[in-house]
């Protein structure tokens, strides 16, 4: 027990960081950033963005199926896509700067997000 704090600590201190579980606490999205997480109650933070004008084709590069829940600290809004195969997409709806849903349900199917002016470029997934 004594030798588990220990290491957490070391770890800590080593710069390495140990947080907690995604099923202990809820991860908070920094500022400036827009944060899209894997489970509803912003837990599983899963992508992290602080660009105003890109696309992020989560689904392709992070593995995440669908937002459950997210938090938009950007100054921009942020347009949300389903995709229905690798080149084509549906727009599902923009979360507004400063907006929030603990609970999107499966928004974005195999999705991805624009900010700013950014356009979608296919192939949007494998």
């Amino acid at each position: 027990m004594l030798a588990s704090a220990l290491t957490a600590a070391a770890l800590t201190a080593g710069g390495l960081g140990v947080t907690a579980s995604p099923a202990a606490a809820a991860e908070a999205c920094p500022t400036s950033k827009l944060c899209l997480y894997n489970g509803t109650h912003f837990y599983q933070l899963t992508v992290t963005s602080g660009h105003t004008s890109t696309c992020i084709y989560y689904y392709k590069q992070f593995g995440l199926l669908s937002i459950s829940s997210y938090v938009n600290n950007l100054p921009v809004g942020v347009r949300v896509y389903t995709a229905s195969d690798a080149y084509h997409y549906t727009y599902e709806g923009t979360i507004s700067a400063g907006g929030s849903s603990s609970n999107a349900g499966q928004f974005g199917y195999r999705g991805f997000t624009c900010t700013g002016t950014a356009t979608p470029v296919a192939p949007f997934w494998p």
